[in-house]
């Protein structure tokens, strides 16, 4: 049986510099990655160059797919134009993930995609009305990270199907 502990904030795994810390102290311990919940509780994309989460990249068996910014876990819409910053750093750590899964012999990896609407899907103000559809977002993210993972392990000359 494996047991993999989810990226997330008021948790311990709360931030990267925690986890890291974690990691130092149990190095066998898989984890479920959400790096939505790191980039609000840093409020910052963490894409600094001293920002190094290869030790954590490396023990990632799990992906769940939401894109955060540097104000919400959930951004409304991730093809949105103006979380396209956003977006591209999700990827750019899925993509490492991937990448590190495939050097450790994973012939299958998973992916939810993890758009929510307890308190995750923005509404709109006095009506509570969603800005966006939920099921479309799940869908839109699931197709676009399918595609994106196989440009990804297709340029890599390794070509693997999503399990």
């Amino acid at each position: 049986m494996m047991c993999c502990f989810e990226t997330h904030r008021s948790r311990i795994l709360a931030t990267p510099w925690i986890t890291l810390d974690v990691i130092r102290q149990l190095p066998d311990v898989l984890f479920t990655a959400d790096i939505s919940h790191w980039v609000v509780c840093c409020e910052r994309l963490l894409n600094d160059p001293a920002d190094d989460f290869s030790p954590f990249i490396s023990r990632v068996h799990h992906i769940q797919a939401r894109v955060g910014y540097d104000q919400g876990p959930q951004a409304p819409h991730p093809a949105a134009p103006e979380y396209a910053p956003a977006l591209r750093f999700h990827q750019h750590i899925w993509q490492e993930i991937w990448q590190s899964q495939r050097t450790r012999g994973y012939t299958t990896t998973t992916m939810t995609p993890e758009c929510g609407p307890d308190g995750y899907l923005h509404t709109l103000p006095f009506t509570n009305m969603p800005v966006a559809d939920l099921w479309s977002l799940n869908v839109w993210t699931g197709q676009t990270e399918y595609e994106h993972f196989q440009h990804v392990m297709s340029d890599s000359g390794n070509k693997k199907e999503l399990g």
